[in-house]
Parts: structure tokens; sequence; C-alpha cells
């Protein structure tokens, strides 16, 4: 029973650490634009997508659009600073409004929802 106990223990351990909320992300400062197109990100809160690196640099978007041309093409807007070099990706989910992975959301191509 002990060893049944153990391992029911380890288990749920390991799927909580595994479920446990990333890093909160960094937020845009007053003076940050958009590396693809100028814009000022603050200005537009709720639609911000970040790129993170693994040396705690980040790059804001003003929205997803921007963030895959930069992706498309990383070293025509930021030099320095390559693919590899990514730790996180996050975009704004449309519904709450919240951060998040941007290999988890769901994209949709054509919409007029505005």
């Amino acid at each position: 029973m002990k060893t049944l106990l153990a391992i029911v223990f380890a288990t749920w351990t390991s799927f909580a650490l595994a479920q446990a909320p990333a890093a909160e992300l960094p937020k845009p400062g007053a003076k940050d634009l958009c590396p693809v197109c100028g814009m000022l990100v603050s200005k537009y809160p709720n639609w911000v997508a970040t790129i993170v690196y693994k040396d705690g640099h980040a790059h804001f978007f003003d929205g997803a659009k921007d963030l895959f041309k930069f992706w498309h093409d990383p070293a025509k807007y930021a030099a320095g600073h390559s693919r590899e070099q990514i730790e996180r990706i996050s975009v704004t989910e449309y519904y709450g409004l919240t951060a998040i992975d941007a290999k988890d959301a769901w994209y949709v191509v054509g919409s007029d929802v505005l």
C-alpha cells in the first residue's frame, strides 16, 4: 500500500509541476516599438505578442501578424538574434485577452471578426 501511495504521489507531483504556470511574461514599456512595423506596442496592450530569448531579451509585437512576419525572417528585423535563441513565444487569446503559448493557439485566416 505504501508503494502504491508513493507512486500515486510521485505521479501527481510530476503532473502538477508540468502544469505549473510559466514565468511571467515581460510587459512592453511605454517606448517599446514593434520591430516589424514600428508601432508603439503599449498603445494596444490587449493584442501584444511576445518573443522572449534565452538571454532574457524580449521583442514585443502589436499583434500576431507582425510576430509571424518576424518569425519568417528574424535577421531582417533583429540582427544578432536567431530562432535557435528563442525560449518562449506568446500571443493574446482572443476571448480572454490573456497571453498563451503561441504553439497552443489556433489561428484563423480570412476572418472578418473585429
